[in-house]
This record gives C-alpha cells, sequence and structure tokens, in this order.
C-alpha cells in the first residue's frame, strides 16, 4: 500500500527550517527600556517606542532592526518621543557593522555629550556611526554636543538620513550638525539651523567623503571661529547640493573646495522670502508645500520668549 509519508518526510527539513515571523517589541508594554528591546529583538524585529522622555544611550548592536516612535509621521508624537541623555556619550550608536536595514525613525535625540575629552575624539554627541550603514529617518536632533559633529558622526560609513531637522547642536571643532569623514552620506528633505562650530562647518563638515543634499535648508547656523562656513568641502569630498538653501548663515555659505551644483539652489548670505504658504497650510513654515518635520525643526529653533 502506497503511503504519503515520504512525501511529509521530504519536505520536513524545509518546514524546520523556514524562518519565524518578525516581532513587535513595546517600550514599555513589553520591555521597560528600549535597549532592553534592541537586546531582545531579532532581525527584522520592531522596537515600538510609546510617547515619554528616555535617558538612554542606546546601541543598535549591529542587528537589522526598526527602533520608531509610535507614529514616526506624526510630529506631535515624535517631540513627545524623546531620548534625552542624562549624562556623558552619544544618544545612538551604530558601531557594528549595521546595514540600511537597522533603521531609527521618529524621534527627538537630545542632550547628547561627546565633548569631554577635547583633542582625544570626542564624536557624535547624537549618534555616533563607525563601520555601518543605518538609515535615520523623521527624527531631529536637538542640543546635542560633541568635539566633532555635534549631531551625527560618520566614519567609513554609507548612511542614508532624510526627513530630518538638526537644531542647535554644538561641535568644538568641525561638523556643528554633520561630520562625515570617509563615508558616503545622503541627506534628503532636512533642515539645519541654530547650529554651532568652532571650527569648519557649521552645519555639514565633509572629509574624504561623498556627501549628497538633496531639498535640504541651512539657515541661521554660525562659527566662533576666525573663518567659518555652513558646509565645508574637505580635500577629496565631493559635495553635491541640488534644490537646496544654504543662506542666511554666519560666513561664507561653502567653504574648501567647491561644490558640486545639481541645480534649484539658493547658496549666499541672504536667503531670499520662500513663497507665501497657501491659506489653508499655515503650518508649512519653510514653504515646501507640506507639514513635516523640517517645519518642526523651524519651530523649536525659535522656541522661547517673544520679545
Amino acid at each position: 500500500m502506497k503511503t504519503h509519508l515520504a512525501p511529509l518526510l521530504a519536505t520536513a527539513p524545509l518546514l524546520l527550517t523556514a524562518s519565524a515571523p518578525s516581532a513587535t517589541i513595546e517600550v514599555p508594554a513589553d520591555q521597560p527600556t528600549i535597549q532592553a528591546a534592541i537586546n531582545a529583538a531579532l532581525d527584522g524585529d520592531e522596537v515600538v517606542v510609546s510617547p515619554g522622555t528616555y535617558d538612554e544611550s542606546i546601541d543598535f548592536l549591529g542587528k537589522a532592526i526598526t527602533v520608531r516612535s509610535t507614529a514616526p509621521e506624526d510630529p506631535a508624537v515624535v517631540v513627545a518621543t524623546m531620548l534625552v541623555l542624562v549624562g556623558e556619550g552619544s544618544v545612538v550608536r551604530c558601531v557594528r557593522g549595521e546595514t540600511a536595514t537597522s533603521i531609527l525613525a521618529g524621534f527627538v535625540i537630545s542632550s547628547g555629550s561627546a565633548a569631554s575629552e577635547v583633542g582625544q575624539g570626542g564624536f557624535g554627541g547624537g549618534m555616533l556611526v563607525v563601520g555601518s550603514s543605518p538609515t535615520v529617518q523623521l527624527c531631529t536632533f536637538y542640543s546635542n554636543a560633541a568635539n566633532q559633529g555635534g549631531a551625527i558622526s560618520l566614519t567609513d560609513s554609507t548612511s542614508t538620513i532624510s526627513r530630518c531637522t538638526f537644531s542647535g547642536n554644538l561641535t568644538f571643532g568641525d561638523g556643528g550638525a554633520l561630520h562625515a569623514a570617509k563615508s558616503t552620506i545622503a541627506v534628503t528633505d532636512c533642515v539645519f539651523t541654530g547650529n554651532f562650530s568652532t571650527g569648519a562647518g557649521s552645519a555639514v563638515f565633509a572629509s574624504s567623503s561623498t556627501v549628497t543634499m538633496t531639498r535640504c535648508l541651512a539657515t541661521a547656523n554660525r562659527f566662533g571661529g576666525p573663518v567659518g562656513s555652513t558646509v565645508f568641502v574637505g580635500t577629496g569630498s565631493t559635495v553635491t547640493l541640488k534644490d537646496s538653501r544654504v543662506c542666511g548663515n554666519d560666513g561664507e555659505a561653502v567653504g574648501g573646495d567647491p561644490i558640486v551644483d545639481a541645480g534649484g539652489n539658493v547658496v549666499g548670505y541672504v536667503c531670499p522670502p520662500p513663497p507665501p504658504p497657501p491659506p489653508e497650510c499655515v503650518a508649512d513654515l519653510n514653504g515646501d508645500g507640506k507639514v513635516n518635520g523640517a517645519d518642526l525643526g523651524l519651530l523649536l529653533a525659535s522656541w522661547g520668549l517673544c520679545d
């Protein structure tokens, strides 16, 4: 008598080796901290963080996971979901070969400090990336400090940074917001405002790197040295601007080597006024026809008492 046992046994290894479905780990419902959730996560999992203020320094541990707020597209949720580090160090670390499938989305990242060891390093107050390729999107880097790269420092890395705001970050060296060394970075739909450096590049510094900035705004950035620039193109670097505005800053708009102008840019000391938003879009502070994290960054930059 024939049996179906042999075909079943033949397919058994396939059934046993099938990948487990990805999981969602909620913070603080499932794990008390973001790092505890990352520790428990497997490749493909999502760590979803409820609104709140989290005093943590987190490390992706080389995992291909998404770490996000509950609604990264909602500015109200993003501004209420804060990684605020009390103490020294980078707030977020990707230093173990993370790839583009390691995703950080929808947080305010603030108060990171990698600036205590003057002359001895101190990179990436908000985020340190070394030998990795994480994806960063819909985040606001606010009031972080470092010796190099106040908000983000990238070395030997390839990364995509999109729809992020860099506001009020500080470096005692180069790259008030973003410092790239021997890296390839795509920066899209980002705002740099109110950042400060004592060295080169109050917003962006590139050394032996390729940086492409598309639909970005860099304005009201400042420097404290004898000669300053907003975007600095170091030796062996290529910085391409497309449909971007680098204007209304202290010092030169661009220092070092020339930029590659891919068209649609405004580069200079003075920013022409943007077109007024349509009446139904009064929250569109930068006049790009959208209300998103870029507008939130401009709001944070002007936060405080009215004169």
